[in-house]
């Protein structure tokens, strides 16, 4: 597993196009097509905007450099990992969409819809969304605190339902790790809903934002 990070050059066109608030799609297809030379899907590809600066995380190193974009590094986090244990104790930070599934109403022929996403609301809401995505995923959450609240605007064809909004949380504090394996797979599948579009990576002590 691969994490590399990208100083992103304000003075290019390309470069205020990474961000733009209102432009996550188009991030999303730089980093879906363009970085790897194959679908990003077969490589777990998850990224984020930190200021000025986008983080990929992948399978395979990137092959290729998108415009509007400085390679700063590109980290094998593997070596790290293979040192982790059951127990340790580690800081984290998170950009996270929580979100649960509502149960709808039986259409007219009793066929059972999918059931809608629903933002959680509140703080308290959130923190236990994160509390039980540890349970499943090898970590259970020592310290954490929201660090913000943020929005990103998508654009869609009115038919579709027209534009809309996803709010995005930011946590950060201490987890201690429960199951190595579990905790592996967290981090190279990301956490939560949304992650095409900029939330999931869990960066962790190693591989943290400076």
């Amino acid at each position: 597993m691969y994490l590399s990070k990208y100083q992103i050059d304000i003075r290019t066109r390309a470069g205020r196009q990474f961000l733009s608030s209102t432009n996550r799609q188009a991030v999303h297809q730089v980093v879906a097509g363009k970085f790897f030379g194959t679908p990003a899907s077969a490589h777990h590809v998850l990224f984020r905007i930190t200021g000025q600066e986008l983080y990929v995380q992948s399978d395979i190193p990137p092959s290729s450099l998108p415009e509007g974009l400085t390679l700063v590094y590109t980290q094998d986090c593997e070596p790290v990992f293979t040192k982790l244990r059951a127990g340790d104790v580690i800081r984290f930070n998170l950009m996270a969409m929580p979100a649960k599934f509502v149960s709808q109403p039986r259409c007219a022929d009793g066929k059972k819809p999918r059931g809608k996403r629903a933002f959680l609301a509140t703080p308290e809401e959130r923190m236990e969304w994160l509390y039980a995505k540890g349970e499943k995923r090898g970590f259970t959450l020592l310290s954490c605190i929201e660090v913000r609240k943020t929005a990103c605007s998508f654009h869609r064809p009115e038919k579709k339902g027209g534009n809309f909004r996803l709010p995005f949380t930011e946590f950060a504090g201490q987890m201690k790790i429960t199951d190595v394996d579990a905790f592996h797979k967290a981090v190279l599948e990301g956490i939560g809903p949304e992650r095409a579009f900029g939330c999931g990576l869990l960066f962790i002590l190693f591989n943290a934002p400076d």
